[in-house]
């Protein structure tokens, strides 16, 4: 499994571009990770005017963090 970092930014109506959580996720592909790190970060947002606003149209900005099993390797060896 490797790590994804997953940031979704939108355009806000009054503030203009902004973030809306930026996650690190853990997936066997992008695409994985780019579903898992929307439906959590969808799941904080309770606002029902930041919903609107992301309706219009939401960015992705993902990118290969790392290996999982490079982490829990080190952190075995550690222990």
């Amino acid at each position: 499994m490797k790590t994804f970092s997953v940031e979704l930014r939108y355009q806000d109506r009054s503030t203009g571009d902004t973030s809306a959580g930026k996650l690190q996720v853990e997936g066997s592909s992008l695409a994985t990770a780019v579903a898992k790190g929307m439906r959590l970060i969808m799941k904080t947002v309770k606002d029902r005017k930041v919903r609107n606003d992301m309706a219009n149209g939401i960015t992705i900005h993902a990118a290969v963090a790392g290996e999982a099993g490079e982490k829990q390797e080190s952190q075995a060896a550690s222990a």
